[in-house]
């Protein structure tokens, strides 16, 4: 069931920094990247935030999906979440049915990439 939400006005990075951190908090997931108006900073488009999330290992990623959904019950905010594991990326950029992928790929903006924090700490 889709729900109705508010559009903010403006979609801050503080609003985007939570969204981050909620969905790390909850899935540890191995990649998180922010694209369409919101990564873009388009301010002609109406706001909503739309997030891909890459996580190794899930069985179900409607039912992670539905999930972070429910993360952000009661928000102001549009939110959109694809979420796919490292396998079905890599077999959607075979596949040829992979348009919208390489767009978030070529022009997301990437906010959390754990192999890359995992560099940075070691």
């Amino acid at each position: 069931m889709k729900r109705e939400a508010v559009i903010l006005e403006s979609i801050t990075p503080s609003l985007v920094a939570e969204i981050r951190d909620r969905i790390i908090e909850y899935l540890d997931p191995d990649k998180i990247i922010l694209f369409g108006s919101a990564a873009r900073n388009d301010v002609k488009e109406p706001h909503d935030i739309d997030i891909y999330v890459i996580k190794e290992g899930l069985q179900d990623v409607r039912e992670v999906e539905r999930r972070i959904d429910e993360l952000f019950a009661g928000r102001l905010f549009a939110l959109d979440v694809i979420v796919r594991t490292p396998e079905q990326v890599e077999a959607s950029l075979r596949g040829g049915n992979s348009f919208l992928l390489q767009q978030i790929l070529a022009k997301g903006r990437i906010l959390y990439d754990k192999q890359q924090f995992k560099t940075i700490l070691s």
